[in-house]
């Protein structure tokens, strides 16, 4: 791809969009990202995440003034689906700024999801919060203003799904 490509893949855990992005980033030769610091437990007794939502803002103005392509593995979407199926407060203008930015480099967020689970296991994340936070993310679809597709991945093959993304780039 000539052109300047942000693709943000998100998706609940499990979903396999660790590895879609690292297979999108090797069929498309665009860096793939993830950020090691992603999850800030809060409370011990209770899970809370909390995405550093200023260090968006950075990227999408590293982005636009470098014209650099990227595959980022879980952005500021999580925020928008995880502090709502964690009922916690998060920073809705702040989401809003953050979205418009990565809309105005034609970002594409690709939600990545199972209709159904076999085997999931998770230290973090309890299987009774998956539901959840898909509904977070179908609110997040509702307010964005960027272009997004939403990705079945319960049969986890990995080259039907490249194949679908592919096709949607076009």
């Amino acid at each position: 791809m000539d052109k300047q490509t942000v693709l943000v893949l998100e998706g609940t855990d499990g979903v396999g969009k660790t590895e879609i992005a690292k297979k999108l980033s090797e069929v498309l030769e665009i860096p793939y990202f993830k950020n090691p610091d992603e999850i800030i437990k809060l409370k011990w007794s209770n899970l809370e995440f909390k995405y550093r939502l200023p260090d968006q803002i950075y990227i999408a103005s590293f982005l636009k003034q470098t014209q650099y392509s990227a595959i980022f593995d879980r952005a500021y979407p999580s925020e928008v689906a995880y502090s709502y199926a964690f009922d916690r407060d998060t920073d809705e203008e702040l989401l809003t700024v953050i979205d418009q930015k990565f809309a105005d480099l034609g970002a594409k967020i690709i939600i990545c999801f199972k209709g159904a689970y076999s085997n999931y296991n998770d230290e973090q994340v309890p299987f009774d919060k998956i539901g959840q936070i898909f509904k977070g993310y179908l609110r997040f679809i509702n307010k964005t203003k960027c272009d997004w597709l939403l990705l079945e991945t319960s049969d986890e093959d990995l080259k039907r799904e490249i194949d679908a993304i592919l096709e949607w780039l076009e």
